[in-house]
């Protein structure tokens, strides 16, 4: 996949290797490797893509026995797939009920659902920004001197949402194609290689 530069297929042999490196007990490239195909997808649209990848990084968490991230990040891969109405396919659903009763023992019912809920509640960019910095809050406030236009902050404030170019184009009352060519102007004017790499973009900046 990295020969014919194709990232979207690239994303889930990555995806698969952590999972085995996780495995292993080498956690610290389960998250590398996590990582890696958290940014070789192109656009927040792909949810469930996104939604594994958390999921998986909520597995490692919980390997740490870092109970609070791993339930944070169930939020969020919640939050994605539910927004597809997607389900926890049936060949995870053992490991996953095992990390949540983890979670659960752990943490205690009232800690558990709160660090849960911080994740549902988390938007994108900032999900995205926490797991590639490996701190909470990372990068929040720095400040807008991109030179976008107001429009051009709205679609990217969607866009870090997770909102596709129909759903941003029915909230701002314009149409898709106007909203995909606003989401190219800020590609080009960040000198970014994908939409995910704007979301992060969005997350450091404050503007998520």
């Amino acid at each position: 996949m990295r020969d014919t530069g194709d990232d979207w297929l690239l994303a889930l042999p990555l995806r698969n290797l952590a999972r085995f490196a996780a495995r292993r007990g080498d956690l610290a490239r389960a998250t590398v490797l996590l990582r890696e195909s958290l940014t070789r997808l192109q656009d927040p649209a792909e949810r469930w893509y996104l939604s594994r990848c958390f999921e998986e990084l909520a597995a490692v968490a919980a390997a740490e026995d870092d109970y609070r991230r791993s339930a944070r990040m169930l939020g969020v891969a919640e939050a994605l797939r539910e927004a597809i109405g997607a389900p926890v396919l049936p060949h995870y659903r053992a490991d996953y009920e095992g990390i949540v009763a983890a979670g659960r023992r752990r943490l205690g019912e009232t800690a558990f659902v709160a660090a849960w809920d911080e994740g549902r509640r988390l938007p994108l960019a900032a999900a995205m920004a926490e797991v590639l910095t490996g701190e909470p809050g990372a990068g929040a406030g720095r400040g807008d001197r991109s030179g976008l236009t107001r429009r051009e902050r709205e679609v990217l404030r969607l866009l870090a949402a997770g909102h596709t170019d129909r759903e941003s184009a029915a909230i701002l009352c314009i149409s898709p194609r106007t909203v995909e060519r606003h989401v190219t102007n800020i590609l080009n004017k960040l000198r970014l290689p994908s939409r995910l790499a704007a979301v992060v973009y969005a997350a450091h900046h404050g503007l998520a």
